[in-house]
């Protein structure tokens, strides 16, 4: 992570970290993600939301770059339990800043994330 925008991380019990305290119009941001020539075809997240169903827009280059995909992050029945959500990217190829755009109508910590992938 490069950084990330009023975002924080803390410690899972058992080890490693997530992102929390994610709220409407807040952003991460990865540099320099290789694609690769084939490109990336799906994007997959391991988000836990209790009612504040939200939405990550996946942009290259900047928050306002091109929208490469959009995954509807849905309840999970607790901050605690992790489901994995996915969404179809189109046209990323080569290397890019990747940009997580984090939305939501009910504004504050809508979501915690665990891991993301792109296949």
């Amino acid at each position: 992570m490069a950084w990330g925008y009023g975002l924080k991380t803390e410690k899972f019990a058992n080890g490693g970290l997530f992102v929390t305290d994610i709220d409407n119009n807040e952003s991460l941001c990865v540099r320099g993600v290789d694609f690769g020539v084939k490109g990336a075809k799906k994007f997959s997240v391991s988000a836990a939301c209790v009612e504040k169903e939200g939405t990550i827009e996946v942009r290259l280059d900047s928050v306002d770059g091109p929208l490469i995909g959009s995954v509807a992050i849905k309840p999970t029945g607790g901050m605690d339990i992790y489901k994995l959500m996915s969404c179809s990217i189109k046209n990323a190829k080569g290397i890019h800043d990747l940009y997580f755009c984090f939305k939501g109508e009910k504004g504050n910590n809508l979501f915690d994330l665990d891991y993301w992938e792109f296949k």
